[in-house]
């Protein structure tokens, strides 16, 4: 019986499967010659930029996505989940160096921050702040003072030729 059902199953193990070749390749053309992925990912990083929940932005892309959706013929809807909160969205920020001499800093705001409602100046100082020991060792010495949270970073600098 074991033979019998061995030689019956034989046919079934060097069986191909089918391949629609036609199939495979409208697929491909569809692809590498009308995707518009590349567009979607423009407007979604460059166009509308990075964004929090509850930003303007995040609320301009989220119903540019609908209305593509929409547009395909699928039933696309902005829903609401859960009570977020605030929005938050950064308009601008400028910082520079003061003295000995003017240079200007680059950087960007956390994330919620409250805005300053106009030029500040005043002391820096630099607190890495990565543990509760670095929180304690900081305690009451950062009060009127520009924080600046992150090290120092070294530019990289390229030595070897640039070429295409």
């Amino acid at each position: 019986m074991k033979k019998l059902s061995v030689f019956l199953l034989a046919p079934l193990l060097w069986a191909e499967e089918k391949v629609d070749l036609q199939a495979i390749n409208r697929i491909k053309t569809e692809a590498f010659q009308n995707s518009k992925v590349m567009d979607h990912a423009f407007y979604l990083s460059d166009g509308y930029g990075p964004r929090l929940s509850g930003s303007p932005a995040y609320n301009a892309a989220a119903d540019w996505a609908v209305k593509r959706m929409s547009e395909w013929g699928l039933e696309a809807r902005l829903e609401k989940w859960g009570p977020y909160g605030r929005g938050w969205s950064n308009t601008r920020f400028v910082a520079g160096m003061k003295e000995p001499y003017y240079q200007p800093l680059i950087g960007v705001p956390r994330p919620f921050a409250p805005g300053t409602g106009g030029p500040v100046s005043g002391e820096a100082a630099l607190a890495v702040l990565r543990t509760e020991a670095d929180l304690e060792k900081f305690k009451g010495k950062l009060k009127g003072k520009i924080v600046l949270l992150e090290a120092t970073r070294t530019p990289v600098l390229w030595h070897s030729r640039l070429r295409r």
